[in-house]
């Protein structure tokens, strides 16, 4: 009956779907005390699918400009294959719940175990493994299968096989480790590990990989039956489970009076995950993890409580700040029951023949959260009983609790003094390693989500009006770096096997250019290293005449080659240098060379598409492109791809020289821009006196990027933004100020939330300043031979952020003339500013009334247009947070 109404409840909310997706169905905790272990587990998946619906109501697949998409939710088959990519499992981008593949990237088809087969409606040959190549949209070619076909049918004759493998390795006190994953071409894929006692039949700890990619998984996945494999020999494990022989074995150690107490229809113990299913992608992985070795017995209340919102959250919250942990998920001790004497006996589920306990059920349950780059890490810990008294609870709390009142923790959203749901608190690594010496060595500086360095510099917008242009970058690059320790922590690079680089601290310099197939090298998320599996390679290149690669090791001049992955730092040069070497020690004889390019392609008012970037083997790699007029020499704007890689740029790199590329010809761009120069042009515009007054020391025209030099990850890409089609004019403390704060804040919000992003960064409308008559005249920085004005100072710099996968869009403004009055300024916000006042723009930081470093506003993508109709089209549902 408790069933029959939850279902009900789920169905009326399904049917309002279509319309607005709703979840305001209970908190899955909130029925803790109502639904049995299969029902609740049956609510979960349907609470969740919801919840994410809702979460991606407005995105639809996103099909990708040159390659296919497909979604977790909507675009695959069942029964499931697994998916190979690159030598491992598939992995969607970031927190999109979306696979991108570029067109002709493959990927392995695999229905594993005996007598499976793939099926498709186009197949043409019977197999069970295959592979396909990205075609478009979602549509996949291969030589087994009749033209282009759609990726989601690709189904296999019945659920693929999986595996668990005890190895060789050794854990904790000897035990073995067993692995739990796939078998494809004879080669074993692991999904979780297991650290178990086969004595006790006792999981110790289990552990896994987890990254914002799964923070979305496949809902309504079928859960098949819990499987002994080959661990549990003569022992009828999910009998043991059955709330009959609970009540039976627990009488054992309590009498029957005080085991029917125990044991009743909302207290009862429950199959609990130590690896979760919804932790987990794909079916196929969700399926895997229903083995015994990756449960142990929890209290139904506790399984559907505090437990099951660390879960839920923990995976959420994992997802939203972009870490890439290990999760150590395990077991410590014995619980504890009164008998009919009043004494406390240890509970076990299983008694061997020969009168061995076995199957203990955990006093304490963990979650050890560790993220290797940042070197931080926090303990999760709940207590396995709802029979204790508060005093006993507390006194079993081992540690201080790092969580309560502490705002940073918020997220976790458990109700840590509810017994019945499982006391639970958290701790440093240190203080949970003194009580629970289960886990492998490794380094931790902190708790994971709390921030801590010991150098504090002022915020760059305080020196908008006491440093000059280069003295200001000067100061910005070196906050910047400071900044970036701060969260990031990481003396050296880590990789449990292959190569790992930081970004700051493993490349060389002169710098060369990075390849990877045939795409510039991104590092992993926003972890700031590359990560390379053993064997994998680096195309190098020292771009520009004469320029070639430098080695202390190099047996023949080349301006490039392959380095391959050995191990942690070092690589090898195959037949170009000798040994194995750290990779920082490849370098070039001189800066890689970048091109600006006038191109074929045209953009707002048949203006020119000018593209940035490298050429290699006589293919240029761009990294971002100038919408430019080349009769006013105005920037329209420039556009870039900004993804989380982006967070964590190369610090210290010396700013070049700026270069007018053959796109100013006979004019000194970098003279017009000195103050006297200003003060000279400002003068024909509104008299001496009054251009004297405009420019100042602390108020002059600045060189203002467009596409910003630390949107770049690497220090080629950052050189390679001191193009003047890159520039426009901008007040230096608008430069320093309000511009700066967006630049910085943006591109960590895009880190945070995995945001996958075009931004477009551009300037409409010229500023005035008032002459010596009172009237408001425009403001260019040259005027040619015939008199025409060039080099226009903008009213408005804006920055455009979309979000295809999403299809979200927010559009910052900011308005250039600190000599505004606040009439006039709004006056000129031409839209409502979408982020006064609302705090999911809490993050950008800005002052958006101080007209001396930049008015600010916010607008919607529709609302922008109708004022500034520069940019492309492409769908906006809403505004990018």
């Amino acid at each position: 009956m408790r069933l029959t109404l939850v279902l009900a409840a789920l169905a009326v909310a399904v049917v309002a779907l279509p319309s607005k997706l709703r979840t305001d169905l209970p908190e899955p905790g909130q029925l803790a005390f109502v639904l049995n272990e299969d029902e609740f587990e049956d609510y979960l998946d349907a609470y969740l699918a919801l919840q994410q619906s809702e979460m991606l109501a407005n995105q639809t697949r996103n099909d990708f400009r040159s390659g296919c998409t497909f979604r977790v939710n909507g675009d695959l088959g069942q029964p499931q294959p697994v998916y190979i990519h690159r030598g491992n499992y598939l992995s969607p981008t970031g927190n999109t719940g979306q696979i991108r593949l570029n067109r002709g990237e493959q990927v392995l088809i695999a229905c594993t175990g005996s007598g499976r087969t793939i099926r498709h409606p186009n197949v043409a040959s019977n197999l069970a493994v295959g592979t396909v190549s990205c075609q478009n949209n979602n549509l996949v070619t291969a030589n087994w299968l009749r033209g282009n076909s759609a990726f989601g049918q690709l189904t296999c004759s019945s659920h693929a096989h999986h595996d668990a493998q005890q190895t060789n390795t050794r854990c904790f006190n000897n035990h073995f480790v067993i692995r739990v994953g796939f078998i494809v071409n004879n080669v074993f894929y692991p999904l979780y590990w297991s650290c178990f006692d086969r004595n006790r039949l006792e999981v110790l700890y289990v552990w896994y990989h987890q990254n914002p990619p799964n923070s979305v998984f496949q809902s309504r996945v079928d859960r098949p039956s819990w499987i002994a494999g080959n661990f549990f020999p003569g022992v009828a494990v999910n009998s043991a489970y059955t709330q009959v022989s609970q009540r039976n074995m627990i009488a054992g150690f309590v009498g029957n009076a005080l085991a029917d107490r125990y044991i009743t229809s909302t207290q009862f113990l429950a199959r609990g995950h130590l690896a979760a299913k919804t932790d987990f992608i794909y079916a196929t992985g969700q399926r895997a993890s229903f083995y015994f070795i990756n449960a142990a017995p929890q209290w139904q209340p506790f399984n559907a409580g505090n437990w099951n919102r660390l879960e839920q959250n923990l995976r959420r919250r994992i997802g939203q700040a972009g870490y890439h942990t290990m999760v150590y998920t395990g077991t410590f001790r014995v619980t504890q029951l009164r008998n009919q004497n009043n004494r406390l006996v240890d509970i076990f589920l299983h008694r061997a023949s020969n009168g061995a306990l076995q199957i203990p059920v955990p006093l304490y349950f963990y979650k050890v959260v560790h993220d290797s780059s940042r070197r931080l890490g926090t303990a999760f810990i709940s207590i396995n009983n709802p029979y204790y008294t508060q005093a006993e609870a507390r006194n079993l709390q081992f540690c201080t609790d790092r969580c309560r009142n502490n705002n940073a923790f918020n997220w976790v959203g458990w109700q840590p003094d509810r017994i019945d749901l499982g006391y639970s608190f958290c701790c440093t690594i240190a203080d949970f390693r003194r009580t629970i010496p289960h886990l492998p060595a490794f380094n931790v500086n902190g708790l994971l989500t709390v921030i801590s360095w010991h150098i504090e510099l002022p915020e760059p917008s305080r020196f908008a009006f006491d440093l000059n242009e280069d003295d200001f970058e000067d100061y910005l690059d070196s906050w910047l770096e400071i900044e970036e320790r701060k969260w990031q922590i990481n003396d050296r690079a880590t990789s449990a096997t292959g190569c790992a680089f930081r970004v700051n601290g493993d490349l060389g310099e002169p710098q060369p250019v990075y390849l990877r197939g045939s795409n510039y090298i991104i590092p992993t998320g926003t972890t700031g290293q590359i990560h390379l599996s053993v064997g994998e390679q680096i195309f190098v290149t020292c771009t520009g005449t004469k320029r070639v690669i430098q080695h202390p090791n190099v047996t023949s001049s080349t301006s490039s080659g392959f380095a391959t992955c050995v191990s942690n730092t070092l690589v090898s040069g195959n037949d170009w240098f000798h040994g194995h070497s750290e990779f920082r020690n490849i370098t070039c004889s001189g800066h890689s060379r970048y091109e600006a390019q006038a191109t074929s392609e045209t953009c707002y008012g048949n203006n020119t598409v000018i593209r940035v970037g490298f050429v290699i083997n006589n293919f240029f790699y761009p990294l971002y492109w100038s919408c430019f007029d080349q009769n006013r020499l105005e920037v329209l704007y420039a556009w870039y791809e900004q993804n989380p890689p982006n967070a964590v740029h190369q610090t210290g790199v010396t700013r070049p020289s700026w270069l007018a590329g053959g796109f100013f010809p006979g004019v000194s761009v970098n003279t017009m821009y000195t103050q006297a120069q200003q003060k000279t042009t400002l003068a024909s515009l509104v008299g001496t006196e009054l251009a004297g007054k405009y420019i100042t020391n602390s108020q002059h025209m600045a060189r203002g990027h467009l596409a910003a030099k630390t949107d770049f990850i690497f220090a080629t890409g950052q050189r390679a933004t001191f193009f003047f089609i890159n520039v426009a004019p901008q007040w230096q403390p608008f430069n320093a100020g309000n511009w700066n704060s967006l630049e910085q804040k943006l591109r960590a919000r895009i880190g945070e939330a995995g945001y996958n992003t075009t931004v477009y960064t551009g300037t409409f409308g010229v500023t005035q300043l008032r002459d010596q008559n009172n009237q408001l005249v425009d403001i260019y920085l040259y005027r040619d031979t015939n008199n025409n004005p060039q080099i226009p100072v903008p009213l408005y710099f804006y920055k455009v952020v979309y979000e295809p996968v999403l299809q979200k869009g927010t559009a910052f403004v900011a308005i250039n003339n600190p000599y505004y009055t606040e009439t006039e300024v709004r006056t000129l916000q031409f839209c409502t500013d979408h982020c006064r006042n609302n705090t999911a723009f809490n993050w950008i930081g800005w002052q958006p009334d101080r007209i001396d470093i930049g008015y600010s506003f916010c607008c919607t993508i529709e609302d922008f247009r109708r004022a500034v109709p520069h940019l492309p089209d492409f769908n906006v549902t809403g505004l990018l947070y």
